[in-house]
């Protein structure tokens, strides 16, 4: 098997996992049993886990807000109280600190409304 057939599989798979083994093997130009050997490699070797990506708007959620804090000098001490506050707001889904286009920290949340957000 070459690696660029796996490679293309693995994507294949992070965009459609659900995807059956035959219409892979149409998108790759291989044989079923061919995609079902590979996928089996790939579970094995590449694949952590398949999951699933739900519709915000399906559970009522309109509006993703993506909050950057730049100053260096404010970002640990808004790490902390952030911390504490993203535990309190269920509305948080993501928060982390780091580096990168000027960015110094990053909080994702999702509400259903401009009220909920407020």
């Amino acid at each position: 098997m070459k690696q660029d057939k796996l490679t293309k599989l693995l994507f294949e798979l992070v965009k459609h996992s659900k995807c059956s083994d035959r219409d892979l093997a149409k998108a790759l130009d291989v044989s079923q049993p061919t995609v079902t050997r590979m996928k089996k490699k790939l579970e094995k070797e590449a694949v952590r886990r398949y999951t699933v990506i739900p519709s915000l708007a399906h559970l009522g959620f309109d509006i993703v807000v993506f909050t950057f804090a730049r100053s260096k000098e404010l970002v640990q001490p808004l790490w902390e109280k952030g911390k504490k506050w993203a535990s309190e707001h269920p509305n948080v889904v993501f928060l982390t600190t780091g580096q990168g286009m000027g960015e110094d920290a990053l909080m994702v949340s999702i509400h259903k409304d401009y009220g909920d957000l407020r």
